[in-house]
């Protein structure tokens, strides 16, 4: 599976050429095998131990669509690897991966013949009739990235506070805000800490994390709009409030990206002469936070994790880290 309803992580699959698969906080299952099994997680990951070189792999979204199709490879001697590199990939810690050598299609099936399962052994025949028409047809795309975690990507707090006040805020504004993305950090903790068992709503989301971060950056509330044309949060140039130049699209905790990212898309659709001078777009569940500019929703520019707090993600090359998000943000 390359993700949820409301996450695709395909992408990251394709660039790194890997199939990844959580949770991995634990560790390498090499050495930490029982405690997945303890905590009821081994069957998503045991076939990370079964699987050969050669075998053929299916990414799939969904039930009935296939995003891609690989062949499993050795790397450096070994099927199994494990990397923090894919720690959190849109909110999910997903280490445990192999590599693959895939190739991009697009096939729709009838019905569901495809597993709910993060990874099952496929047994449609229809759909490996499918895939093994088109086999000899395929080329298998090369890698943009290698899987490397760099040692040197712990956040910090002074470089943050310095990098904001030689960006131009006032040095008590900056450790003001410091303290508030302590407090909202903690406050999403406590959050993460509840499981399943205590959802936070997209409004507790809005009214306790994002809009304190929003005014420590120097947002007053006067150029900031709640439910404004049904849109999350807007933040204006000026206290005309007429045309928005950030969006910010909450949702509810564990939400991936992509209801979010095709929300707004279709806002610019519908209300574009509204958002004609939008510049950013903001998804966040409250935990992680995506920044887009208008131009390009398809690449984020920026990523912020309260959970796994990194000077940048190593997941998302492209993308720019913690600090820049921050500083995109101020008014």
């Amino acid at each position: 599976m390359s993700g949820d309803s409301s996450r695709d992580f395909s992408q990251v699959m394709f660039d790194f050429g890997v199939a990844i698969v959580g949770p991995g906080n634990v560790c390498a299952i090499t050495q930490f095998e029982e405690q997945y099994k303890e905590i009821g997680e081994w069957p998503k990951l045991r076939w990370l131990e079964e699987i050969e070189p050669g075998d053929r792999i299916v990414m799939h979204s969904g039930q009935s669509y296939i995003q891609g199709v690989g062949e499993v490879i050795e790397k450096d001697g070994n099927i199994y690897h494990y990397s923090n590199c894919f720690e959190d990939v849109d909110g999910w810690d997903l280490q445990h991966y192999c590599h693959v050598n895939w190739e991009k299609v697009e096939l729709s099936f009838d019905g569901r013949p495809l597993s709910r399962s993060t990874a099952q052994r496929l047994h449609e025949g229809n759909v490996i009739s499918k895939i093994e028409e088109q086999w000899d047809k395929i080329q298998f795309i090369i890698p943009k990235y290698e899987v490397d975690y760099p040692g040197d990507l712990d956040f910090n707090y002074d470089i943050l506070e310095k990098e904001l006040i030689d960006y131009g805020m006032r040095i008590e504004d900056a450790e003001n805000t410091i303290r508030t993305l302590l407090n909202v950090e903690k406050l999403a903790k406590w959050y993460l800490a509840q499981g399943n068992s205590f959802p936070s709503s997209e409004h507790e989301i809005r009214a306790f994390i994002v809009i304190p971060i929003l005014h420590a950056l120097g947002w007053s509330y006067q150029k900031m709009s709640v439910e404004f044309d049904k849109l999350d949060i807007a933040l204006f140039p000026n206290t005309k409030r007429d045309f928005p130049k950030i969006l910010i699209e909450t949702k509810s905790m564990w939400t991936g990206s992509v209801f979010g990212v095709n929300q707004v898309k279709g806002y610019m659709q519908s209300k574009s002469e509204m958002l004609s001078k939008l510049e950013k777009v903001i998804i966040t569940d409250g935990i992680t936070y995506w920044l887009y500019e208008t131009k390009n929703m398809e690449k984020p520019m920026a990523y912020m994790s309260l959970r796994t707090k990194r000077m940048k993600n190593p997941s998302y090359p492209e993308a720019k880290g913690m600090i820049e998000f921050i500083k995109g943000l101020i008014p």
